[in-house]
């Protein structure tokens, strides 16, 4: 004599991991760029999501020494909540009209316009930026790999895609 509910309880356990299991897969592009980028500004590029970007550095970044593009996420000046501060890696239009990325060294306030001061590496003096030629504070450098790429490429249709503004529209 069997017990039919123990076939079946078997069953609905399979059934359960098998449910936690893709859904795990799923969501693991989520959970690793909530993991590089933090819980804060993955909430927020949900809100705000006209404010993130993620472009190829394609060495672009300050401190790159390898011919490797790295992707970068990038809070845009347009953020309400944007500030920049020392030691902030900034990208922005140079003036020769190339986009640029540094680490900004120094701010000064004159006339209540802001400037920015860069080392240049040439002859180490200190050049200013200023608020109108920054597009963006760099707020994360990865490497281009497969499972980063994934995640990003998913995170940002899913801020485009699924914001607070348009479900509540």
């Amino acid at each position: 004599m069997t017990l039919r509910g123990g076939n079946g309880l078997k069953k609905l356990k399979r059934d359960v991991i098998k449910i936690i299991i893709i859904f795990s897969i799923l969501f693991l592009p989520f959970l690793h760029i909530t993991d590089l980028i933090s819980m804060e500004i993955f909430v927020d590029s949900f809100e705000n999501p006209e404010h993130y970007l993620c472009i190829e550095s394609e060495n672009l970044l300050y401190s790159s020494k390898t011919d490797q593009c790295d992707l970068i996420i990038i809070l845009k000046s347009s953020h309400p909540e944007f500030k920049i501060n020392k030691g902030d890696n900034i990208i922005y239009f140079s003036d020769e009209g190339t986009i640029e990325s540094c680490k900004i060294i120094d701010i000064k306030t004159f006339a209540e316009k802001e400037k920015y001061y860069k080392q240049k590496k040439e002859n180490f003096n200190n050049y200013p930026i200023f608020e109108e030629q920054i597009i963006g504070k760099i707020l994360k450098s990865l490497d281009n790999n497969i499972f980063n790429s994934l995640s990003v490429t998913i995170w940002e249709a899913s801020i485009n895609n699924l914001n607070i503004r348009a479900i509540t529209d």
